[in-house]
């Protein structure tokens, strides 16, 4: 079985320096464990490592209408479970959904993807459901009544929490 680990380039720095053990690391099964456990596992046999940056929206993985293996490996920097407000669906089960809809002109690229569980995908659509957008980089989601709730991960709080004291 194939893994992969949602992991920023600074706590994986930290963690192989052997000052990691804090360190929380997101699998795309919904497993999460602490950067002491992920060193003793032996990942380049079953999987693969995301090392992300700060950033305002994944990079670009080639045009499709539909997402590539390739996309939705970038798209783990962004979040490991399904990105509605409230639902942990590992991204392994979700759906790779167009925030800004294809038939609308949405792109097919990590910056306009995120991960839906099924039941979640289907109720995007709907105007009375609520949507996710990306904002500041990150991916929120939006109820029916404008109220805005971050789901993804915040690269730009994460770098900012690796800056040495003045």
């Amino acid at each position: 079985m194939r893994v992969t680990a949602n992991l920023d380039l600074g706590d994986y720095l930290r963690i192989i320096a052997g000052e990691g053990n804090d360190v929380k690391v997101h699998f795309d099964n919904g497993v999460i464990v602490s950067g002491e456990e992920f060193v003793r596992m032996q990942l380049e046999e079953i999987g693969a490592i995301i090392l992300i940056g700060v950033m305002d929206g994944p990079v670009n993985a080639y045009h499709a209408r539909f997402a590539t293996p390739k996309h939705r490996e970038v798209m783990l920097a962004d979040s490991t479970t399904c990105t509605w407000k409230g639902c942990n669906a590992p991204a392994s089960e979700c759906d790779a959904h167009h925030m800004v809809e294809h038939q609308h002109g949405g792109e097919t690229t990590p910056s306009n993807l995120g991960w839906l569980c099924k039941y979640h995908n289907s109720q995007a659509a709907r105007g009375t459901r609520g949507h996710t957008e990306r904002r500041d980089g990150q991916i929120t989601y939006v109820s029916p009544y404008g109220n805005v709730t971050p789901t993804g991960t915040d690269h730009k709080a994460r770098a900012d929490n690796r800056k040495p004291p003045d």
